[in-house]
């Protein structure tokens, strides 16, 4: 039985793009059948759905959204209409439906996001994070108290920079199929957000480099020929 998403009800039509269809609480299965003269025979019957059924039917929907970022809303809709404890929502997003797309890091980064949004991380102590750019020439420096330790990272690239490197790589994309740009834009629009909040973003400047490749370098005709492209490929990976 569901308790955490909302269905359309049956014979419905969902009333807006968050809601899912509603497919009769029953899910198919194959099964195996011996049929005349020794023949195996496989039907689809329909079986009641569980737990994990629905959380796919949610993961399902999910996929459906475009562009990719609308899982924010989609999350917050069925947060908002969830009616008991918000925090038991919140573990069954972090600890059911998660591990479901741990193979997809774009939607993991997202959900993971939305997450720490909707329960900050507590520490023991006051967390002092700062982002200095000083110089907009300068390299940007990441630093962050967490659990009576200091961490420092230091990158050879400004904040302006990656700006560039993002505007370059834009106006490269928009020759890729719509798929293709789509995963770009989202990954360049979570860096983005990131980079705003003073954190760390080698693994989603990773993640582009591991597209540029999988794509082609000589597609990018634009970033290849661009003297910041030299600064920041290290990053990428590439």
């Amino acid at each position: 039985m569901n308790r955490f998403y909302i269905i359309a009800s049956e014979g419905e039509e969902p009333e807006n793009e968050f809601i899912i269809k509603n497919f009769g609480d029953k899910v198919p299965q194959n099964k195996v059948y011996m049929a005349t003269q020794g023949y195996i025979d496989i039907r689809k019957d329909y079986i009641p759905a569980k737990p994990k059924d629905y959380d796919l039917k949610f993961i399902a929907h999910l996929r459906t959204l475009s562009p990719v970022y609308k899982t924010f809303e989609f999350l917050d809709f069925h947060f908002e209409k969830y009616n008991s404890d918000k925090q038991e929502f919140l573990k069954q997003i972090k600890y059911s439906v998660l591990p479901l797309l741990s193979n997809n890091k774009t939607y993991t980064n997202i959900i993971n996001e939305w997450l720490e949004m909707k329960e900050p991380k507590k520490t023991t102590e006051s967390t002092n994070y700062t982002i200095k750019t000083g110089d907009i020439n300068a390299p940007v420096q990441f630093q962050q108290s967490v659990n009576h330790s200091n961490q420092t990272q230091s990158f050879d690239y400004s904040a302006e920079q990656i700006q560039d490197f993002f505007k370059i790589l834009k106006s490269d994309i928009v020759n890729l199929e719509e798929a293709k740009q789509e995963e770009f834009n989202t990954e360049i629009e979570y860096a983005t957000r990131q980079l705003n909040k003073g954190k760390d973003i080698s693994s989603q400047l990773t993640e582009i480099g591991s597209l540029i490749q999988n794509t082609g370098i000589s597609f990018f005709v634009n970033l290849a020929s661009s003297g910041v492209f030299e600064v920041i490929k290290p990053y990428l990976g590439l």
